[in-house]
């Protein structure tokens, strides 16, 4: 059996059928040139990624058919478990410093962690560390946007930062700073009893709001604009196209049904069972905002700037979406070196559209070489797939009583006061927790990544290449399959089995 190293000599060999058009009739185009494209965010035009809100029909009732269904059936049918679940859990639970420093230091959450102490953080914390601190290894963890919610009435959230210590290769949190916490006393410690528990529930509630509706955020909308520009900008017969459009499946939709339906669980309106978010629609939308332009004056948040090369943290969470992410670039590396000069004036043209709206995408010019190509290809399909399906499976194992959406105990009166832990989170509360997991947070596939074929036989190639690139395309999933073997010979944790990852953004 071939592997991708063995076809790679067989590339050069290919020629292509493709010829020049510069006039491409409509009917070369998968919508007929009819859209989408994207346009500035209505909503928040400097505080969110560029939307697409022109939608063709066929995707619409795809969408609909495959997805929206299934919300309408879930909230049906699903409130019995998310009400048994809320019974079993009732109450705001305390979390261990085992727990605390796994999910945070290990886990999905981890890919916050910042290595070092910045001069900015060092002066909030300087009067706490010991007097070596430069000769420490040291980790933190920012949920300083929880300052920008908008709870509902009895409903609290505050910022904090959680400063680890890297102790036998393990993350150990030493501080926790609390914003809302009165007096001199807004930086605690784990012999701080109480007040050590009450703000390790804050930070795990400002871990859930980074995730879901902040850092997360980037992997959906910013390839919003990429996706419809694919779509309009791309004849059917380009190998380019052919090897993204399985990775665009019901995404534009789902996106803009997530930042512009009133039913949306981001506006969070109380008539839905699903709306478990602490707040009103603007507030959890400004964390959106956090994470795409950043927080003016905080160096933990410096705003979002579109990378081809995935992003490097400390934590066995990178090594695992590094894995999946090298055989997807072999693989690309494979399948655009067989692209045609000609493909490549197209693919100039499409660069050159999408740069204007993402500014660090490659520009038109520099897109011609092609280990550039290779990159935001890669870039691509990895984040839709790998990285979006890691984060919410990761995310749906951890027992939501550890991350809690609400908190009922205000930060400002834990000092002087015993916390109610019995009634910090209402049954309500977590039943709409539990319903929005159900719906919104945990996988739930239409197509996904170990058996995505795609048509190559589309494309304007010769049929000895058209053979290449469907050998290319069995040999990708053949090695898609052998990554979980090689994480647990590393003692990686498998994030998220491979037969569970989704092939675009459907969730």
């Amino acid at each position: 059996m071939q592997t991708l190293d063995e076809l790679s000599g067989l590339a050069h060999q290919q020629t292509s059928d493709s010829k020049k058009n510069v006039n491409l009739p409509k009917e070369a185009f998968l919508y007929q040139r009819q859209g989408p494209w994207p346009q500035p965010s209505p909503r928040n035009p400097k505080g969110e990624a560029p939307a697409v809100l022109r939608l063709p029909r066929k995707e619409k009732e795809e969408w609909k058919k495959k997805i929206g269904r299934r919300y309408v059936k879930n909230m049906w049918t699903y409130w019995p478990k998310a009400l048994h679940y809320a019974y079993k859990h009732k109450g705001l639970h305390k979390i261990s410093d085992e727990d605390f420093n796994h999910y945070l230091g290990a886990g999905v959450f981890s890919k916050f962690l910042i290595k070092g102490l910045s001069d900015q953080k060092k002066a909030i914390f300087n009067d706490f560390l010991p007097l070596d601190h430069n000769e420490r290894e040291y980790y933190i963890i920012d949920f300083s946007l929880m300052s920008f919610t908008k709870p509902f009435e009895g409903i609290y959230a505050t910022g904090t930062i959680v400063v680890f210590e890297k102790v036998n290769n393990v993350l150990e949190a030493k501080l926790i700073y609390v914003d809302q916490f009165e007096g001199d006393k807004k930086i605690v410690q784990p012999t701080d009893a109480d007040l050590w528990s009450i703000a390790k529930v804050y930070a795990m509630q400002g871990a859930a709001y980074k995730l879901i509706l902040s850092e997360h955020a980037l992997l959906h909308f910013p390839f919003d604009c990429i996706n419809a520009i694919s779509k309009s900008s791309l004849p059917i017969n380009t190998i380019v196209l052919q090897l993204l459009l399985p990775h665009f499946e019901h995404t534009l939709v789902l996106n803009k049904v997530v930042l512009n339906s009133t039913a949306s669980p981001v506006e969070n309106d109380q008539k839905f069972p699903y709306s478990g978010f602490l707040g009103d629609g603007d507030g959890q939308r400004s964390l959106v905002a956090c994470a795409y332009s950043g927080i003016e004056g905080n160096d933990s948040y410096n705003g979002y700037h579109y990378s081809k090369e995935i992003e490097k943290f400390d934590s066995p969470y990178y090594t695992f979406l590094l894995e999946y992410y090298n055989v997807i670039k072999k693989f690309v590396t494979e399948v655009v070196n067989v692209i045609s000069d000609e493909e490549l004036l197209i693919i100039k043209e499409w660069a050159g559209h999408i740069n204007q709206w993402l500014p660090t995408f490659t520009s038109a010019d520099e897109i011609l070489l092609k280990d550039n190509l290779i990159q935001e290809i890669t870039m691509i399909i990895w984040d839709v797939s790998v990285a979006h399906s890691a984060d919410h499976h990761s995310f749906a194992q951890v027992p939501s009583y550890m991350v809690p959406l609400r908190v009922r105990v205000n930060p400002k009166e834990v000092h002087n006061n015993e916390i109610d832990w019995e009634n910090g989170m209402t049954i309500k509360d977590m039943f709409r927790y539990r319903m929005e997991r159900e719906m919104f947070f945990k996988p739930t596939n239409v197509s996904t990544l170990y058996n995505t074929k795609y048509n190559f036989e589309k494309t304007n190639y010769s049929e000895s290449t058209k053979k290449y690139l469907k050998d290319l395309n069995d040999i990708f999933i053949r090695e898609l399959s052998e990554v979980e073997t090689r994480l647990k010979q590393k003692n990686v944790p498998v994030f998220i089995p491979l037969k569970e990852i989704a092939r675009s953004i459907q969730y």
